[in-house]
C-alpha cells in the first residue's frame, strides 16, 4: 500500500489488520448489513471554514475510520478506506444520504422473491419420479416424451404428494408443483394416437347414438378384460419381488434394428443387414435380457422365438418352481402351438420347474417394461456408429446409464431349435385339438395357457382373464422322460444366406465410409442366396429408378460375384429387360409347322 497522507495510514495500519476488515465485511453477505458497517465507520462533519466563490459548494466533510485489532478505531484516508474494503466512493455518497441517527435506512428495492426450501423441492422430484411411466410405443424413436397412467392428472398427483408428508411440513403450492412438473420433466398422461387401441380409437370417435350404443357392451368387456390382464400382471410381478421360487417376466421382440447403422442420407435407400432382439424383463430382479441375432443367424418366427425364452428359463431359472410369462397376442410369434410346445419341453425338463403360465394381454393394451428397455435402446444409438451387427451388443449394454444395466446376449444357431419337430415327435398338439368336453381349441382366443408337473399330458387353456377353471386339452402323445433328455433338433443347418440386392447394398456401404477391415471383410463373406427368395426383410424401399433384380453384369464383375443362373438371358448388359416369347404364342407356332408338314 503506497499512501502519503497525513494519517500515516501504512504506519498506522498492518496489512493483516486491513485483511481481517476485509474479511468481516464481505462475510456479512447482506447489502443492508453491510450498509451499517459502513455508516458505523464514516463520519459526516462540517467544515470548518468556508471559501468565498469555490468551484465546488461542498457543505461537510467526511471521516473515514477502521478498526484494530485490538477493537479501537484509526482514521485513515478515503483512498485507504475505499481499498481495504474494496467498495466504491459512489456506495459511501449513497450510505451518507440515507443515514438517519448511525444507521442506513433500509433498501426500498423489491427483495429476492420467496424461495421453496430445498428440502421440500427434493421431496417433490421423488415423488414425481415414483410414479412408473413409459414411452410411447411406435413414436419413440423421434420423442423423448414419456407417459403417465391415463387416469391420472397434475391434481391427482398433488393431493396425493401433500398427503404423503408429515403434519408439520407446510407442503407448496398446487401451482408450484404443476410448474415443476411441467418445466423439469417431459411427461404427459395421454398416450399419442399412434399408440391408441383401435377398438377403443373406434368407439370414442362414434357419435352418440344407436350404434354407439350398440357397441357399448362389447367396449365395456374390453375394458374389463384389459384392466384384469393388468392386474394379474402387477400380483405376478410384486409376488416374484418377495418369492425367489416364482419368477415373472415380460419378454417383446423390439422393432428391426439395422446393420451397419449410420446417420447418412445416401445410405437411407440402401438395404442393410436386419437385426433382431428379443426383450426379456424380470420383474423380480428389475433387469432387463436383451437376446440378440441377425438375419444370416435366424428368422424370428414362433420356433426363433420360443428358442429365446428357453435359452433365458435354462440361465436364469436354475432354482424357481413357478414361472408366471406376460407378452401381446401375436399368433405368429407368441400365441402357436410351438411355443406352447417350448414350454412344456422345458418344464419337463427341469426337475425344479412345477408349474409354466403364459399370458397374452388384451390387444392394443400391451405396453410392459420391455417397451421402456426398448426405448432406452432407440435413445442410445442416437450418434453411435454401428458397422456389424455384433456392435449392438456394446449399444445395448451400455444404453442404461443409471440402475441395473441390460444383459446383452448373443444367439447362435446352435440355440434355435426345431420346436415343430418337437411338437410332431414328442407331443402331437394339433391345430384341431378338442377339450375334455368336446369344444374346438380356439387358439386364436386363448388368453391363459398353463403347465402343471403331474399333468404332462395336458395343456390348461383359458379364454377369460376372470374363469375360475381351465379347460383341458389333452395332447396326442406323452413323451417319456428319456425322449425329453434326448438331443433336440436344430431349426437351421447352415447360415442363411441373402439377397443378392441386399449384399451389393452392403459392400457399397462398406467401401463408402471408413470401415474397419474385418467389418468390410464381414459382408464380403456373406452367402448370397441364388434361388427361391426365402422372404427375408427387406429393411428399406427400393428406389424407383432401381432395377428389381439389381442384377446388371458390370457391377458383378466389379463385385467378384455371379449373376444368378438364367439371369443374363432375362436381362441385357444395360439393364434392360429382354422381350422373352410367351409359352402361348411358341404353342402357336409349333401347331402351324405341323399343319404345313402334314
Amino acid at each position: 500500500m503506497s499512501c502519503k497522507c497525513i494519517y500515516k495510514c501504512k504506519e498506522t495500519l498492518r496489512h493483516e489488520n486491513r485483511v481481517a476488515v476485509f474479511d468481516k465485511y464481505w462475510k456479512l453477505g447482506n447489502l443492508q448489513a453491510q450498509r451499517n458497517f459502513l455508516a458505523g465507520l464514516i463520519t459526516k462533519v462540517d467544515k470548518k471554514r468556508m471559501v468565498v466563490n469555490a468551484k465546488v459548494n461542498r457543505k461537510f466533510n467526511i471521516h473515514y475510520f477502521l478498526p484494530k485489532i485490538d477493537s479501537s478505531r484509526v482514521q485513515v484516508c478515503k483512498s485507504t478506506f475505499l481499498a481495504t474494503l474494496d467498495e466504491s466512493g459512489r456506495k459511501i455518497r449513497t450510505i451518507i444520504r440515507k443515514q438517519h441517527s448511525g444507521l442506513c435506512s433500509p433498501d426500498k428495492r423489491a427483495s429476492n422473491a420467496y424461495r421453496i426450501p430445498a428440502d421440500i423441492l427434493q421431496k417433490i422430484h421423488t415423488h414425481i419420479q415414483s410414479f412408473p411411466c413409459v414411452p410411447s410405443h411406435y413414436t419413440r424413436a423421434n420423442s423423448k416424451r414419456q407417459y403417465l397412467e391415463p387416469h391420472l392428472s397434475v391434481k391427482k398427483m398433488y393431493v396425493d404428494f401433500t398427503e404423503s408428508l408429515p403434519e408439520d411440513v407446510k407442503p407448496c403450492s398446487l401451482q408450484t408443483y404443476r410448474n415443476i412438473f411441467n418445466t423439469e420433466y417431459n411427461l404427459g398422461f395421454h398416450h399419442p394416437k399412434k399408440d391408441r387401441c383401435d377398438f377403443c380409437a373406434k368407439y370414442e370417435e362414434y357419435p352418440v347414438g344407436t350404434e354407439k350404443d350398440n357397441m357399448t357392451p362389447e367396449y365395456d368387456a374390453h375394458i374389463i378384460a384389459k384392466n384384469q390382464a393388468r392386474l394379474k400382471m402387477l400380483e405376478d410381478s410384486n409376488k416374484s419381488k418377495n418369492d425367489r421360487m416364482f419368477k415373472c417376466f415380460t419378454f417383446d421382440l423390439q422393432q428391426v434394428l439395422l446393420a451397419p447403422y449410420f446417420n447418412v442420407k445416401s445410405f437411407y435407400y440402401k438395404r442393410k443387414l436386419c437385426v433382431y432382439n428379443l426383450t426379456i424383463y424380470d420383474h423380480g430382479a428389475g433387469k432387463g435380457y436383451c437376446y440378440v441375432w441377425d438375419e444370416t443367424i435366424a428368422q424370428r418366427g414362433s420356433c426363433d422365438i420360443a428358442s429365446c425364452i428357453v435359452q433365458h428359463i435354462n440361465t436364469q431359472c436354475s432354482e424357481a418352481e413357478h414361472i408366471s410369462l406376460y407378452s401381446d397376442g401375436c399368433g405368429g410369434q407368441n400365441k402357436n402351438r410351438f411355443v406352447f410346445t417350448a414350454l412344456l419341453h422345458t418344464m419337463r425338463k427341469f426337475s425344479n420347474l412345477k408349474s409354466i403360465e403364459i399370458t397374452f394381454l388384451v390387444s392394443g393394451h400391451t405396453q410392459m417394461v420391455c417397451d421402456s428397455v426398448h426405448g432406452t435402446i432407440e435413445m442410445a444409438k442416437k450418434g453411435q456408429k454401428i458397422y456389424v451387427p455384433q456392435d449392438w451388443l456394446q449399444v445395448i449394454e451400455k444404453a442404461k446409464v443409471h440402475g441395473i444395466r441390460y444383459d446383452a446376449v448373443p444367439m447362435n444357431q446352435k440355440s434355435f431349435i426345431d420346436f415343430k419337430a418337437v411338437n410332431e415327435k414328442l407331443f402331437d398338439m394339433k391345430l384341431n385339438s378338442k377339450t375334455v368336453d368336446g369344444n374346438k381349441v380356439k387358439w386364436s382366443k386363448i388368453v391363459s395357457c398353463r403347465f402343471e408337473k403331474g399333468s404332462e399330458n395336458q395343456l390348461k387353456i383359458k379364454y377369460g382373464y376372470d374363469d375360475e377353471e381351465y379347460a383341458i386339452v389333452k395332447l396326442g402323445k406323452t413323451a417319456t422322460d428319456v425322449e425329453i433328455a434326448q438331443e433336440l433338433p436344430q431349426l437351421y443347418s447352415s447360415i442363411l444366406p441373402i439377397s443378392l440386392a441386399k449384399k451389393k447394398d452392403l459392400i457399397t456401404i462398406s467401401n463408402a465410409v471408413t470401415f474397419p477391415d474385418t467389418a468390410r471383410q464381414y459382408y464380403q463373406n456373406l452367402e448370397v442366396n441364388r434361388g427361391k427368395s426365402r422372404g427375408s426383410d427387406e429393411s428399406f424401399p427400393v428406389r424407383h429408378d432401381q432395377s428389381a433384380h439389381d442384377a446388371d453384369a458390370d457391377e458383378d464383375q466389379e463385385m467378384n460375384l455371379e449373376s444368378p443362373p438364367g439371369l443374363e438371358d432375362t436381362y441385357s448388359k444395360s439393364g434392360e429387360k429382354k422381350e422373352q416369347p410367351s409359352k402361348k404364342r411358341n404353342s402357336k407356332r409349333e401347331k402351324v409347322k405341323r399343319i404345313i408338314k402334314l
